[in-house]
């Protein structure tokens, strides 16, 4: 089975369904691949590796100048 649990502290401005951007951007925020490896203490390719192929990956494109 594939979980995740993310820790919001002691937000009170997050609710169930919301949206969580685990690698990318969104908005004004960005975590890139190479900061989730150090908070894991790890490397990226691990990182990848470890997320199975039940993940959809959703790759936007954003077009310069628009």
């Amino acid at each position: 089975m594939d979980s995740t649990v993310v820790d919001i502290g002691d937000r009170d401005d997050v609710s169930p369904g919301d949206v969580t951007t685990v690698l990318g951007r969104d908005g004004g925020a960005e975590i890139g691949l190479d900061e989730i490896a150090d908070l894991c203490e790890t490397i990226d390719y691990e990182i990848l590796t470890g997320w199975s192929r039940r993940l959809p990956r959703i790759e936007i494109h954003e077009r310069s100048g628009h």
